[in-house]
């Protein structure tokens, strides 16, 4: 709003001022309180506008209204103070003192004011801070409380880790709900912030029209002119207005840092109370799998104890059975031996009685005799070939059969297998003592 042109013209008698001038500045004053009026309706359009919910737009449209109310008192009286000037010639001096120290406890409120602002604004960076601060807490603790445990079942911890991360979407949801609603509020205030700037400027300018007057009635205005009394009610208004101001804005910071506070401790406790669920579900887990993983291991220790000590066993049978061959292979091998020196030393004997008989029966060639040389010497030949193929014996390694050969031979613990070396050592043993037999029919009989 423009200063006022408009001069108050003195009267010729008296020393006053002339109504019609008079009455043409309480017009323009109440020309500007209509004015801030006008101002008051678009806030109180844009106050209701979107962005805001139902409650917030009826608490700004009761402040609305608590300022139009203030508007009318302060329209009262100045409309009062309109028809005092046309007795109040008299009253024209004012008090510059009090208007002066008047001006300056606005300008003190309007300080604190500010400075009130400006502490909401350091809560609510501050509040912000410990927001962000919470989200990386909530995004940070779910991932150190669950280890890594051996032995536990993948699918369990990704559905566990698939919750958690579900949780956390969600509470960030809320949080950022939450801040939209902070910003909603911090809109307001700043919106309320403007109106008291708008309100300080019109006080501002109602100061320097008081100003002008009090000049022009110091040069032409009777000392008994009283302008103070025209904006008392003016000033009054605008302090009442300035002190709503005030009450809001703070009313604003301690509801906005009270539900900032309960966020944080709501978040926090669902944080905790999630964290300890994830942490008894981990820890249930993580027994019942030490205690399969532990029962698997006894199971295990108890087979490959029983296992090695089925081995032991085996590998002592073998190496007896193997030592009995061993031992019974030596004795039939002597034993073939000196039956074989016997057939031989016998067989030389037979051909040397076959020579001297032949020499005592002349040169007459017996049939029998040569009968008889060729069966023996058939049968020597036979016996040898027979005793030369014998397989050959061979080291015995007494490695120790593999651990799953013993596990597999476990069933038949117990019984004894013979030896198949590829022949019957009792067939052979028979089969010697008959051809010995048969070879010393016309002989003593073989000695071992």
């Amino acid at each position: 709003m423009d200063q006022p042109m408009l001069l108050l013209r003195p009267t010729k008698i008296g020393g006053g001022f002339v109504k019609e001038d008079v009455l043409a500045y309480v017009d323009e004053l109440n020309s500007k309180i209509v004015a801030l009026e006008n101002e008051l309706k678009e806030a109180q359009e844009s106050a209701a506008g979107p962005g805001l919910d139902q409650q917030q737009a009826q608490k700004y449209e009761n402040e609305i209204k608590g300022l139009r109310s203030d508007l009318g008192a302060a329209n009262a009286a100045l409309r009062k103070a309109k028809e005092d000037l046309e007795n109040q010639a008299k009253n024209a001096g004012g008090d510059t003192g009090k208007l002066t120290a008047e001006n300056q406890r606005l300008t003190a409120e309007n300080e604190k004011l500010k400075q009130d602002a400006a502490k909401f604004q350091d809560v609510k960076a501050a509040l912000e801070k410990e927001i962000e601060k919470l989200k990386a807490d909530l995004a940070a603790k779910p991932a150190e409380a669950i280890p890594a445990v051996p032995n536990v079942d993948d699918a369990i911890m990704k559905q566990e880790i698939a919750k958690r991360d579900s949780q956390l979407a969600e509470k960030a949801a809320e949080l950022k709900a939450k801040s939209e609603q902070l910003m909603t509020k911090d809109a307001a205030i700043a919106e309320k912030d403007q109106k008291i700037a708008s309100l300080e400027k019109d006080v501002k300018k109602l100061q320097d029209e008081v100003d002008d007057l009090k000049t022009a009635g110091d040069s032409s205005m009777p000392p008994s002119f009283d302008m103070g009394a025209l904006f008392a009610e003016a000033q009054m208004t605008a302090k009442k207005l300035t002190l709503e101001a005030r009450n809001a804005a703070e009313k604003t910071t301690r509801e906005a840092k009270e539900q900032a506070e309960s966020i944080v401790s709501e978040a926090n406790a669902q944080a905790e109370r999630k964290i300890a669920d994830a942490e008894s579900v981990i820890e249930a887990t993580i027994m019942e799998a030490n205690a399969k993983a532990d029962a698997t291991i006894d199971d295990a220790n108890a087979k490959a104890k029983t296992a090695n000590e089925m081995t032991g066993t085996v590998r002592q049978m073998l190496n007896n059975e193997i030592d009995g061959v061993t031992k019974k292979l030596t004795e039939i091998t002597n034993l073939i031996n000196q039956l074989t020196d016997q057939a031989a030393k016998r067989l030389d004997e037979a051909q040397s009685v076959a020579m001297e008989a032949r020499k005592t029966v002349g040169d007459v060639p017996d049939p029998k005799a040569d009968a008889f040389e060729k069966p023996k010497a058939a049968m020597a030949d036979e016996l040898k070939v027979k005793l030369h193929q014998a397989p050959e014996q061979k080291p015995v390694k007494h490695d120790a059969p593999k651990q799953e050969s013993a596990v597999n031979a476990a069933p038949n613990k117990g019984v004894k297998k013979p030896a198949n070396f590829g022949f019957d050592f009792d067939d052979l043993t028979k089969a010697v003592e008959e051809a010995a037999k048969n070879g010393g029919n016309d002989n003593d009989s073989w000695t071992l």
